[in-house]
């Protein structure tokens, strides 16, 4: 009944708010996903280079998301886009008045009661949740985000490298007050920097008082950036995760048919290999990359007609 009652919501929610959740926000809409983000994250990145750009991209480490979003100010953001009092107060009367408990081996703790955060795994969370940091393209230009739920990444540019270091000290001081305001714990020092150039650079940046140190590889949404845009680190780490599990399938091989053998290997060997592979399997792989692909691609089959 609970899960019905969200769908309502949800429902009358997305149809007053039809268009405010932000264009930035890839998570929880239809036809977006992950791979969406992160090709616009790479058009964003290679639009900037092609100018003759510097280009960092900052992720900004938030300590906790869902279990902060405070009920007072999502009222005040829901009535900022004119949402209706009636559909506010039936929103505000399923985020308060929650008790939990925890039950270890049948024993339970006193009731606590829940005074902030949206309810994990809820129907209705993503879209609240949505809502709550829409307004950070305010802070922000909409041109430099792009977010997938609580994974945000910010595309900065600059002339010089001067610049593009005041740059990010600039707007991720606005990002950091906006997040603070809202209520979200930040964490700056586990905040990753990469800048986008043909040859490495590693320099410090100031964020939020702390002084951050640029990397040349940078994971964003399970994908490993380089600083050139190649794909070669990425490919390391994908051929490190199929490895022991390949290895496990080869045990086992001889207890299972082809079509048996298709299928797992699809779920759990192909579905990493080939995860995001509209981001990198293009030209930018390079003869390197197509190489390990290949070797990757080709030990799969191998298992597949016991060819050990």
């Amino acid at each position: 009944m609970e899960k019905l009652y969200e769908k309502l919501l949800l429902s009358r929610l997305e149809t007053e708010t039809a268009g405010m959740e932000g264009g930035f926000q890839h998570a929880y809409r239809l036809s977006h996903s992950s791979t969406t983000a992160l090709l616009e994250l790479q058009a964003r990145i290679s639009t900037a280079l092609e100018w003759k750009q510097m280009v960092a991209v900052y992720s900004m480490d938030l300590s906790a998301a869902f279990d902060l979003l405070r009920p007072n100010m999502m009222q005040e953001v829901l009535g900022q886009m004119g949402v209706s009092q009636h559909l506010k107060w039936l929103i505000g009367d399923f985020l308060t008045s929650r008790d939990f408990y925890v039950d270890v081996n049948g024993k339970c703790s006193s009731l606590k009661s829940m005074g902030i955060g949206c309810v994990q795994g809820s129907i209705l969370g993503p879209r609240l949740f949505t809502l709550y940091l829409g307004a950070l393209a305010r802070e922000i230009q909409h041109d430099q985000l792009v977010t997938y739920a609580d994974d945000t990444y910010v595309i900065i540019t600059g002339e010089t490298l001067e610049e593009l270091k005041a740059n990010v000290q600039h707007i991720s001081r606005r990002h950091v007050t906006f997040l603070k305001n809202m209520g979200m714990v930040v964490n700056p020092s586990k905040t990753e920097v990469i800048v986008f150039d043909k040859n490495p650079v590693v320099t410090t940046f100031s964020i939020d008082g702390e002084m951050v140190l640029s990397e040349t590889t940078m994971k964003a949404l399970g994908v490993v950036w380089q600083h050139n845009l190649k794909w070669t680190k990425h490919l390391e780490q994908v051929s490190s995760k199929i490895a022991p599990k390949l290895s496990m399938l080869k045990k086992i091989r001889k207890n299972l048919d082809l079509q048996q053998f298709l299928k797992i290997a699809t779920s759990q060997l192909f579905s990493i290999l080939f995860y995001s592979s509209q981001l990198w399997m293009n030209s930018t792989l390079g003869a390197e990359g197509w190489k390990r692909l290949k070797a990757i691609h080709y030990r799969i089959l191998r298992a597949a007609v016991r060819d050990y």
